[in-house]
């Protein structure tokens, strides 16, 4: 595959020596319009560029040399090729001087094999040269493993070539142009493109740095922008939170299988403990990382707008009232996500007291700060996460395997109905709007008067004086109650 960039021309002649000191010719694209030599000057290494001999002196080219080079020196960025002055030469006509950069190109280093890791600072390395470019108002256009040259001395990576690079200041020499392979369906259209076009090249260049970027790449090379990432940042934060979430996971799984063996609280406290999403380093148009496939689908299926078949950041924000039927889904895993829910039902049937239990095992709604009320009847719930929901009012979580309830963080709470558990451990201390509690029971035909055999502990509020109503609260005959003082 030829991937040379520009336009359609004949063959590139010989240049004559430009200086007593002979230039060394470092490169000849098929298509191109520039030659590139190696120069020493006053002991140091320079690139310069300049036309070849059949385009020098036309107007089209020579303008384009010099946008080129307005462009390129107006950016000072440790992963940009460093432009340092236009000039004129007697025999070569106009030229740009720029650093020289001992490496080879990305397309040759890739050839060999590399550790994991270098590969992975390369990528992200990349991101941030483009995002400064970026942030320059600045569209590189040809973007590709060719245009990108790793150095020799610390493996690091440089973007070069800005011989198409457009921005917002020029208002002419905006023509299609780039490769083939890498440029954007809009780039080839020619419609007008933004940033969102070098992001789709990026793509194509993670795709070969490493199979690991292939999801990140796919995201990349959307045909339609919109559902690309929208910047180099978002790309590079993806890059970095893919070996993280891997990590965070096992994490969670470990956590919950320490509360399936030593008991609940131990797993809720590790499981509640570990930062398990990043809202920051997530773009809008990322999939919510859902776990269990039938969750995955009924979100899909009820809040999938732009008919990707997936739940995006962007879609989980607009839920706020959710309903599942937990009849085979074992894990909400992703519900965390939806930071605008307020309220959350998970059912098997119609009938509470002959519906099957749902297979749900653990529910985290860990700082959903919008979350007003939980009903989480007839499941298999040994784990459950309310940290962080300061507007929680109403929580329902009936004939399930709790073992402890932690309600400390939930000041607003005003009925919890938690019969039909094996509850060892509630804290409902900071629970000052109490109104109904109850956690008796051993399971669902009880009475809710019956003693519950398993509680053992439960720490109450100091009702504050200003609550009216009589305050409903139901207890096994064995429990310990603490009452605290006021603060």
């Amino acid at each position: 595959m030829d991937d040379s960039s520009g336009f359609l021309y004949g063959p590139t002649p010989t240049i004559e020596e430009a200086s007593s000191q002979k230039p060394q010719l470092l490169n000849v694209s098929t298509n191109g319009y520039t030659l590139l030599y190696k120069i020493l000057k006053d002991g140091k290494f320079l690139v310069c560029k300049c036309l070849k001999p059949e385009y020098k002196g036309n107007s089209l080219y020579e303008r384009m040399l010099k946008k080129e080079f307005e462009i390129g020196s107006t950016m000072d960025h440790p992963g940009v090729i460093k432009y340092l002055l236009f000039g004129s030469h007697p025999v070569v006509g106009n030229y740009i001087a720029m650093d020289f950069l001992s490496g080879r190109t990305l397309e040759n280093f890739l050839k060999e094999k590399h550790d994991a890791s270098i590969l992975r600072k390369i990528a992200m390395e990349i991101c941030d040269a483009l995002g400064y470019i970026h942030s320059r108002q600045i569209i590189h256009r040809d973007l590709k493993p060719s245009n990108i040259i790793i150095t020799d001395n610390g493996k690091n990576a440089k973007i070069i070539d800005f011989g198409f690079a457009d921005g917002d200041l020029y208002a002419e020499l905006k023509f299609p142009a780039g490769t083939e392979h890498y440029a954007a369906p809009e780039q080839k259209s020619g419609k007008p493109v933004d940033q969102r076009a070098d992001i789709y090249s990026l793509g194509k260049i993670l795709e070969e740095i490493s199979p690991r970027y292939r999801k990140i790449a796919e995201k990349c090379c959307r045909d339609n922008p919109e559902k690309r990432f929208q910047n180099a940042d978002s790309v590079k934060n993806a890059i970095i939170w893919r070996p993280i979430r891997f990590q965070l996971a096992i994490l969670f799984s470990i956590a919950l299988v320490i509360g399936s063996l030593f008991g609940g609280f131990w797993g809720l406290t590790i499981a509640g403990s570990l930062p398990m999403r990043n809202p920051g380093l997530m773009d809008k148009s990322d999939p919510v990382p859902i776990i269990d496939p039938e969750f995955s689908n009924i979100l899909a299926m009820m809040y999938d707008k732009d008919g990707d078949g997936l739940l995006s950041y962007g879609e989980a924000l607009r839920i706020t009232d959710l309903i599942v039927n937990t009849e085979n889904i074992t894990s909400l895993q992703g519900i965390e996500y939806l930071s605008n829910l307020r309220k959350l039902s998970c059912f098997t049937g119609t009938s509470h007291h002959k519906r099957p239990k749902g297979k749900l095992s653990s529910l985290d709604l860990s700082w959903n700060h919008r979350l007003e009320e939980v009903h989480c009847d007839r499941n298999m719930i040994r784990h459950i996460n309310l940290s962080g929901c300061p507007k929680l009012k109403n929580i329902s979580c009936e004939d399930n395997l709790l073992v402890a309830l932690d309600f400390s963080e939930n000041p607003e709470l005003e009925t919890i109905s938690c019969f039909g558990n094996k509850i060892v451990s509630l804290d409902v201390s900071m629970c000052r709007n109490l109104e109904y509690l109850d956690c008796t029971g051993e399971g669902l035909g009880q009475t809710r008067q019956t003693e519950g055999k398993y509680f053992k502990e439960i720490s109450l509020p100091f009702i504050s004086e200003r609550k009216r109503g009589e305050v409903w609260i139901y207890l096994p005959e064995n429990a310990t109650v603490t009452t605290l003082r006021r603060p």
